[in-house]
């Protein structure tokens, strides 16, 4: 016998099984591959969990999923399930594809292979675009696995395929081909199982989900809202189908808050010698088709300020409540709520509606609106923020909050909320201070937003200014709050009500750093070092380059010396009271020197460098800045032999320069030293041109020279070269960085007498 219309689908006939998808196997040339198909659907013993297999290529196509509506009037009717869904869900789409592919954890091409595999499941995910199906891969190998844990080259490339693959470990089987292969088989289909449970289950609640919205909708749909200050009004629309007028003695409406319900009630006294037609006009009258409107108006309650406010019911009574009576109830909006707009639409389109006097509606026309929205009042109040971006890391950033009552009472009871807009970075929130004092600066105990500050009452037209001040630890983006509240009182139908209004606004904040600071080791001669000699002075030099929009006051500055380095002269700051613009620097030079220590990894800490500064346009209360910057390790290595020259700075033609070399032994030896003088064309000398001689621990010796400039210009000076007998390691090219090679010659000028001769 053929199926009828009125037979059960086959779906519904059945027991449901998992729908699972193998991909990867060549069932009909490879015969390993068509001994796994075989394992898992030949002779299958109930109890076997109820999965249904079938294999298909990897790049299948799917049934695709539809547009997804973003509103639920588009399904009519509402709530009906399709006759073809359980087929697609049984059938069609699968709760889980498998990715058969044989690999094993000693391969030699592992690379090639891994990116092969991942690009197999990428290919599967791409099929199964916009559904929730579950992806795994099962490696297909031909040895048996060692036991968790002891194989580590398995451990790591398992986690490396699965980070190529995009899956969780769970997701990652192995199968290897061995005489016991149903046994494993056995073992993957109850994971499969699990995997396909856990798709289904995550469909049903989505399922589910839908219906509640649906049955929601059913009530609901887009409501208006009212401000608290303005009466809540709604229509009631009632219509009888009977060909009889009735008359009913009591409409009620319900409330899910009931202290409205006194206020939506239409009562009129019955009384036993009444007609219906004599009353068929009266207000308490239905008329065989003919819609009845009544409108009700209450006044809403501060408290449900942001709370919906829903018909819950409609109760019609016929009769008295004392005798015979009939209650008609409608749930929620009443009649027709199930009616889609789109539904209603398509009736007007094929019915033409005749035309009412301006007082009647149509009822197929009507829309329910079953619930509505209090809101508060809206504030008349404004609020302006006025600052100076954007903020500079460390700094008491002033915001100045200026709040107007254009009112025409009393505000009452203003409050401010000012500071980080939350829900931003939790690393911004920790790095962002706010205060209501700017004289000192923020520390971590203040937090990042004030809430409900008191600012007191605010006459009509008066106008507040408050000062709000922020500190940000860290450069980035931030958005902060600025939220003012008050009490007013209005009067709505001749009642007074005490209404809560607020105003906010937002505003973004960049904040950057004031300065970059270089810092550099040189020696003695201005050139680079990559590391300084024990004991001997060298030159630490600090370059504040500024990155800040506006000016800035250097106030002064301050260089913290670890224990391991001391200064050669007295620390004193260069840059007191120095203004930066926008891309100037300043600079200063320090001598310091470190004395003899031991061999420390990483280098020698120097120190700190504190700089004091605020912006050039802040007011005196506003407390300076103090930006600690660490000065980067330095290596220290001694040196044997240290050289220093004494001369001017510069010389004349033909006038004597006198030089004095200090050569000062750096040893506990004995250091036995030959000195000769290379000359140079722009001078004649007098003095030891070759010499040898011996110096004792810790002691100088000093070597005097007469220089004699035979031309004028930046010249090269006589070269002084040293041996070191016990060191023949030690170079000249060290010793050159602490003496002088160069120096100016100016021209020698002669008496008038002279040049008048």
């Amino acid at each position: 016998m053929s199926p009828t219309q009125w037979d059960f689908p086959v779906e519904l006939c059945c027991r449901p099984m998992a729908f699972v998808t193998l991909t990867g196997l060549d069932v009909v040339y490879n015969a390993v591959h068509r001994a796994v198909w075989d394992a898992f659907c030949a002779n299958r013993r109930a109890d076997r969990v109820p999965i249904s297999f079938k294999v298909l290529p990897g790049d299948h196509e799917y049934p695709k999923c539809r547009t997804k509506r973003t509103s639920y009037e588009w399904y009519i009717p509402k709530g009906i399930l399709k006759t073809g869904w359980m087929n697609k869900h049984l059938n069609l789409v699968p709760a889980l594809v498998v990715v058969f592919y044989e690999l094993d954890w000693d391969e030699q091409q592992w690379k090639e292979k891994q990116s092969e595999c991942a690009t197999r499941v990428e290919i599967v995910r791409q099929s199964l675009q916009g559904r929730n199906t579950k992806v795994a891969v099962v490696l297909i190998q031909k040895k048996t696995p060692l036991p968790p844990g002891e194989d580590v080259i398995a451990s790591e490339r398992a986690a490396a395929l699965c980070n190529a693959c995009d899956l969780s470990g769970k997701s990652l089987f192995v199968l290897p081909h061995t005489d016991h292969l149903v046994g494993y088989i056995i073992r993957l289909e109850n994971a499969f199982y699990e995997h396909a449970q856990t798709y289904y289950y995550t469909e049903i609640r989505r399922v589910k989900s839908h219906k509640e919205f649906l049955n929601k909708t059913t009530h609901q749909f887009l409501a208006p809202s009212f401000h608290v200050d303005v009466p809540v009004e709604f229509d009631i629309y009632l219509k009888a189908d009977c060909p009889h007028p009735i008359r009913f003695s009591k409409l009620c409406v319900g409330f899910n808050n009931q202290e409205y319900n006194q206020y939506c009630v239409v009562e009129e006294a019955y009384q036993k010698s009444d007609i219906l037609e004599y009353s068929s006009q009266g207000p308490v009258c239905l008329v065989p088709g003919k819609t009845r409107k009544f409108t009700f108006k209450f006044v809403a309650k501060s408290e449900d300020v942001g709370k919906k406010v829903e018909i819950t019911s409609v109760d019609l009574i016929l009769g008295t409540e004392t005798g015979r009576c009939v209650i008609l109830n409608w749930r929620g909006g009443g009649g027709d709520a199930a009616s889609s707009q789109e539904a209603l639409q398509a009736v007007r389109s094929f019915k033409r509606q005749p035309k009412l006097p301006d007082n009647e509606v149509h009822w197929d026309s009507l829309t329910i609106q079953a619930n509505t929205m209090i809101i508060s009042r809206v504030p008349n109040i404004s609020v302006q923020l006025q600052h100076e971006p954007p903020a500079l890391t460390n700094e008491m950033y002033c915001l100045i909050v200026t709040v107007q009552s254009h009112e025409k009472t009393v505000a009452r009871d203003v409050k401010l909320t000012a500071g980080l807009k939350p829900g931003q970075d939790a690393n911004l929130t920790q790095k962002t201070h706010v205060t209501l004092n700017g004289t000192e600066i923020c520390d971590d105990s203040y937090p990042a937003l004030l809430p409900d500050i008191p600012v007191g009452d605010l006459q009509p037209g008066e106008k507040l200014e408050k000062a709000v001040y922020i500190r940000c630890g860290t450069v980035g983006t931030r958005m902060f709050l600025v939220y003012v509240s008050y009490l007013i009182s209005a009067t709505v139908e001749d009642k007074e009500i005490i209404c809560r209004c607020h105003r906010d606004e937002t505003v973004t904040i960049e904040t950057v750093l004031p300065f970059d600071v270089a810092v550099k080791f040189v020696s003695s001669k201005f050139e680079h070092l990559d590391r300084v000699f024990a004991d001997i002075p060298f030159l630490l030099m600090t370059d504040i380059l500024s990155a800040s929009p506006w000016a800035l006051t250097i106030i002064t500055s301050q260089l913290q010396l670890s224990a391991s380095m001391v200064p050669v002269d007295q620390l004193e700051s260069y840059v007191e009271n120095v203004v930066l613009q926008t891309g100037e620097s300043a600079s200063e030079c320090f001598c310091l020197r470190c004395p003899s220590v031991t061999n420390v990894q990483g280098g020698v800490a120097t120190g700190r460098y504190v700089i004091s500064w605020k912006r050039n346009s802040a007011v005196e209360s506003v407390p300076v800045v103090c930006t600690v910057i660490t000065l980067p390790h330095v290596i220290v290595e001694s040196i044997p032999l240290h050289v220093n020259a004494d001369l001017p700075s510069f010389g004349r033609v033909r006038e004597s320069l006198p030089v004095r070399y200090h050569l000062q032994n750096k040893t506990s030896l004995v250091q036995d030293v030959e000195i000769s003088v290379e000359p140079s064309d722009a001078f004649m000398f007098s003095g030891l041109k070759q010499i040898r001689l011996r110096i004792l621990p810790g002691t100088q010796q000093e070597m005097l020279y007469n220089f004699y400039p035979l031309m004028a210009g930046y010249q090269q000076l006589p070269s002084l070269n040293i041996i070191l007998l016990r060191i023949p390691n030690f170079t000249n090219q060290l010793l050159r960085r602490f003496i002088p090679t160069h120096i100016f010659v100016k021209v020698n000028l002669l008496p008038k007498t002279v040049l008048a001769s």
